[in-house]
């Protein structure tokens, strides 16, 4: 995961060229139709051609689909637990995917409204642009289905326009993004509500899961990529944690099947932009098995030498031998000890810089472009990264993806929360130490140099802490601050 995430930061910062690359146009949709692919989602050419229960209906930009199209989700897609995504910048109704007759929360004030959206705060807006405000998590706990929402703070946009709940039994009751301080209505008084937002879910009491964007350009190719001053938009991640949770939804119900429509026509290629899951190199014959995460096997051996040192302690051993040796013997052999402990010191390098040879039967996706089509993205801005030697922007960015993965809340401004470990007794030093160091480079505000050297002994820890994570060794302390 970790690999993949930074490499795809930098295959992915790219700069696109419509007249030159007419295969993938900037406001298309080939990353968002390959994330589906690498989801394992089937394209289908008609909505009755696969189990509706592992069934997504795509729908992007305009007109809305056919008629057969909203009775099929409708009748059979929805009510049978398969999943919906609208995305669209028009005046687009919603409600009538579900069925007025079987579902009680039905309610025709539920659509993607024709009103823009603009911000006269520069700061909340992508590159400054007024009509680009960002999208931003709703306050609070989105909705306990979804994944952690709230590190991204820069799902750029491009003439949004406002989705409207209905005030009494929703469909679409869930705020999923929501637009910053300083939007209003462009072209007349007022400002969103409670009951505009710029991305929507459906309720848990309505069957199925359905979400609806009023914004095209969250998923298109161009602002997937795009980046200015202060960095990269999280458009790409935010896409990757949507497509993920929908394929969640559909989960153990055999192969995924996805409906594509955008703009009117059904688009079954997945592969112009893709991500395969790429296996790591086979091992030779007789390799050492798996070995534990890094932080846990070297908490193992400061557990065992704490251990140590408290019955030395207990028992008086230096003083015992005092005792025993008059001749002070034993103090001459000062530099064995040193000897010892140098060994100590040594051996944790290894373990560390070692670490990353290690055998895992894990598989590490990957970014690829289709070699049969012709063109694809210009990787000029990943050639001047490499070329510069710095590779800070991608993993500053990537880092502020794991740290929200890992339940942190940098808050404004940003604050490295305390930690806290599985059991009193285990050492929170290194933990801490390496942590911080990763916080100071996400979310510092002075730039820094990391060289692919760096990199690499960076992505080692990276993957370190994310396997004593998942293990359970650390967890970000609540509301706590270092």
């Amino acid at each position: 995961m970790t690999r993949w995430i930074v490499a795809g930061c930098l295959l992915l910062a790219v700069a696109f060229n419509a007249s030159a690359q007419p295969r993938i146009p900037a406001d298309g949709t080939d990353i968002l139709r390959g994330l589906l692919k690498y989801h394992e989602f089937e394209p289908i050419q008609r909505p009755g051609d696969g189990d509706p229960r592992a069934t997504l209906v795509v729908i992007v930009g305009s007109p809305p689909p056919q008629r057969r199209v909203y009775d099929e989700v409708a009748d059979r897609i929805l009510p049978s637990g398969g999943a919906l995504l609208v995305i669209s910048d028009d005046d687009f109704p919603l409600s009538g995917f579900y069925d007025p007759l079987r579902v009680q929360a039905f309610n025709r004030n539920n659509r993607i409204t024709p009103l823009q959206v603009e911000c006269n705060r520069p700061a909340n807006c992508f590159r400054g642009d007024r009509d680009a405000p960002f999208g931003v998590p709703p306050a609070g706990v989105v909705d306990p289905r979804l994944p952690d929402l709230t590190g991204f703070r820069r799902v750029a946009t491009d003439r949004p326009r406002a989705a409207q709940m209905a005030n009494f039994n929703p469909i679409f009751g869930v705020e999923l993004l929501t637009f910053p301080p300083g939007s209003r209505f462009a072209g007349g008084p007022g400002a969103p509500n409670a009951s505009h937002a710029l991305g929507l879910l459906s309720d848990r009491n309505v069957p199925g899961t359905a979400m609806a964007f009023a914004n095209r350009a969250v998923f298109a190719n161009e602002l997937m990529v795009a980046a200015d001053e202060n960095g990269r938009a999280d458009n790409f991640a935010y896409a990757y944690t949507i497509t993920k949770f929908l394929a969640d939804q559909l989960a153990n119900r055999g192969q995924r099947k996805c409906l594509f429509i955008e703009d009117g026509e059904v688009r079954t290629d997945f592969d112009a932009v893709g991500f395969a899951a790429v296996p790591r190199p086979e091992m030779p014959k007789n390799v050492p098995p798996v070995l534990p995460p890094l932080p846990i096997l070297l908490d193992i051996l400061l557990d065992k030498g704490n251990d140590v040192a408290a019955k030395l302690e207990e028992k008086d051993f230096p003083n015992a031998i005092q005792g025993k040796d008059p001749n002070n013997s034993f103090q001459s052999g000062w530099l064995y000890v040193v000897a010892i402990i140098a060994s100590v010191v040594l051996l944790r390098y290894l373990l560390a810089r070692g670490w990353s040879t290690r055998h895992t039967p894990e598989q590490t996706p990957r970014l690829r472009i289709n070699p049969d089509h012709d063109g694809g993205m210009i990787p000029e801005r990943r050639r001047a990264l490499l070329e510069a030697g710095n590779l800070y922007e991608p993993l500053r960015d990537h880092l502020r993806f794991v740290f929200a993965q890992w339940g942190a809340n940098p808050g404004d401004p940003p604050r490295f929360p305390g930690i806290t470990t599985d059991r009193p007794g285990r050492p929170r030093q290194r933990l801490h130490a390496d942590l911080y160091k990763l916080w100071e480079i996400a979310f510092r505000p002075e730039r820094t140099t990391v060289t692919p050297a760096d990199l690499e002994e960076l992505e080692d820890m990276i993957a370190d802490l994310a396997q004593a994570h998942e293990a359970g060794v650390w967890r970000f302390a609540a509301g706590g601050a270092a």
